[in-house]
């Protein structure tokens, strides 16, 4: 989780990346909408009917739109029950990871955007996802298809085993950090018998 100081600087980074995104979408698309109202309200803690209106207004004139289907994108957020949310949000985090090769899928879990928790990780959710609608048609095509071809419930189990491992893997290393740390306060180590 981000420290509170840097808060509103990834508040700044993400507006500014929405608001330049929708600028070059609304220059380039007839059927583009203008952005909902980005305030540091919103943005320090974003409901997911927020985040909807956002991705709403992204990708819907991008070929990114087809990952989600047309009920997903008319139902306004605040419809949505807990797993559909859940679905929508897997979907989005795993097309954009395969877009943008960043993997916000392990990093950035579903559950805790819906609930508000991690606020530097749902930022950084939007940062991706505004660079990912600004990729080549082919790239975010071939995401798509393969979102598509896995399912939520499949990659949404990878990520978990991904995300399982790497907090293993992190338990492991602090634990051996924790040792020499231990090691080092006992003095000098002893010589090794060949």
């Amino acid at each position: 989780m981000a420290s509170p100081h840097k808060l509103p600087q990834a508040i700044s980074e993400t507006r500014r990346a929405l608001e330049n995104t929708a600028s070059m979408l609304l220059e380039t698309s007839e059927s583009a909408s203008p952005l909902p109202e980005l305030t540091d309200k919103l943005l320090s803690r974003p409901p997911f009917a927020f985040l909807h209106s956002i991705v709403k207004v992204l990708v819907t004139s991008s070929p990114l739109s087809s990952v989600l289907s047309t009920t997903e994108l008319s139902t306004p957020g605040n419809a949505f029950t807990r797993p559909q949310k859940l679905a929508f949000l897997i979907k989005l985090f795993e097309a954009i990871s395969l877009i943008t090769e960043e993997r916000i899928d392990v990093f950035v879990v579903p559950a805790k955007v819906i609930a508000g928790q991690d606020v530097a990780q749902t930022l950084l959710f939007l940062r991706e996802l505004a660079k990912s609608v600004k990729y080549p048609a082919g790239k975010i095509s071939g995401a798509v298809e393969s979102v598509k071809r896995d399912g939520e419930v499949k990659i949404y189990q990878r990520s978990v085993r991904v995300r399982n491992t790497v907090v293993r893997m992190q338990a492991i290393m602090r634990g051996k950090k924790r040792k020499e740390v231990e090691h080092d306060d006992d003095g000098p180590a002893p010589f090794a018998s060949y």
